[in-house]
């Protein structure tokens, strides 16, 4: 067993460090507004052990924006941000980002998550970071070696896009 962590104790420690600088990086991030809709979809965890039959599809409700989003995003990011609130006992959004309105109009609805809700729901997405990095490695080292699973697992860790959007609240 040690000798196997002495050998990737260098995988290890640059997953490490990565990580360290991603999850450092988490509040310099800018708002998006649709994070504000994963984190109001993600109610439905609270509704899964309240009314988990509010959650079937409805033909008949076919305007209800939650069975709309239902249908259009995957879930997983609204159960990870949806426990995540749940475990830190944060409030739900009381409404969803409306488009068509004026920041200053969706701050009065209640579509804008406060500064510890945001943090949470972002941190509760992002966890999967270092084991992306893993993944990237150990692909790389079956395409083509140690070499390109060290560039694999480099490349993907300084992406723009996955530093942007990983941090991000988003499905």
């Amino acid at each position: 067993m040690s000798k196997n962590l002495q050998h990737n104790a260098p995988l290890i420690l640059v997953i490490f460090l990565f990580s360290l600088l991603y999850f450092a990086g988490i509040h310099e991030v800018p708002f998006h507004p649709d994070e504000s809709t994963q984190i109001f979809m993600s109610q439905d965890v609270r509704l899964f052990f309240s009314q988990p039959s509010s959650l079937f599809y409805n033909p008949a409700d076919i305007e209800n924006v939650r069975q709309r989003y239902r249908l259009l995003d995957p879930p997983l990011s609204r159960w990870f941000i949806g426990t995540a609130q749940w475990i830190f006992n944060l409030p739900p959004l009381r409404s969803d980002w409306n488009w068509t309105k004026t920041w200053q109009e969706n701050l009065e609805m209640g579509a804008l998550p406060g500064n510890d809700n945001l943090f949470i729901s972002r941190l509760s997405v992002s966890f999967v970071f270092p084991m992306l990095l893993f993944i990237a490695y150990r692909i790389g080292g079956r395409i083509g070696g140690k070499s390109t699973a060290w560039l694999n697992l480099i490349f993907t860790a300084t992406n723009a896009l996955i530093l942007l959007h990983t941090r991000r609240a988003m499905a």
